[in-house]
């Protein structure tokens, strides 16, 4: 199978195992649903925190921890 057959198979089952995780999620009670999106935003701005660290030690510099905060907050808020 070449590379781009592969690629399309793997977005296609990676997409149809999205649907079914979503259409489990709107099947759970609303409370329920809230917590997981919370938890996701954490995940989300642990990770953009490491990939901004990463980005400022690639470039061999460093990033002020008053900056960086400034701009995690003015991009999702405090």
């Amino acid at each position: 199978m070449g590379a781009t057959k592969t690629f399309f198979c793997y977005a296609f089952l990676m997409n149809t195992t999205l649907q079914k995780t979503i259409e489990e999620l709107t099947a759970l009670p609303e409370d329920k649903q809230t917590v997981i999106v919370e938890r996701l935003e954490d995940m989300i701005s642990r990770a953009t925190i490491d990939m901004k660290l990463a980005n400022a030690e690639a470039r061999g510099g460093k990033t002020s921890s008053d900056t960086f905060f400034a701009e995690l907050r003015s991009q999702y808020g405090s």
